[in-house]
């Protein structure tokens, strides 16, 4: 009983000093608060949008181009820049593309191969150098 009243009496002095000193109050109560919201919102979307990506497009072709414009489509990605081929990609190292996609040469051809590796079918994702 004796340790719940001692509780009680330091609650009470705590509440009285709080009430006189209002930067106290704020300096536990509405400022971690407040960090805590911060934080909240900027973690709050979870879904990245917009990405800008760079494309590598060294087929130029149909099949090529109806890709570009799908990549483009996506709602999550944006294409910032189309180079024609790697070299130029590396040149311009001030595009604001976070990954850049390269489609190789004869895209349609590798495709329709049924022999073909995974790896020579698909696009690559490599992300930009920093």
């Amino acid at each position: 009983m004796r340790l719940i009243q001692a509780f009680v009496r330091s609650a009470s002095y705590e509440r009285r000093f709080l009430q006189k000193n209002p930067w106290d109050l704020a300096m536990i109560l509405w400022i971690p608060l407040a960090t805590i919201l911060l934080v909240w919102w900027i973690f709050s979307q979870t879904q990245i949008t917009d990405l800008p990506i760079g494309v590598i497009d060294e087929d130029n072709g149909p099949v090529a181009n109806t890709l570009t414009r799908y990549l483009d489509a996506h709602p999550n990605l944006e294409v910032a820049s189309l180079y024609s081929s790697a070299a130029r990609a590396e040149a311009d190292r001030r595009h604001a593309a976070h990954a850049d996609v390269r489609q190789p040469r004869e895209l349609l051809h590798r495709a329709r191969l049924p022999h073909a590796h995974p790896r020579h079918t698909h696009t690559r994702l490599t992300s930009s150098p920093a």
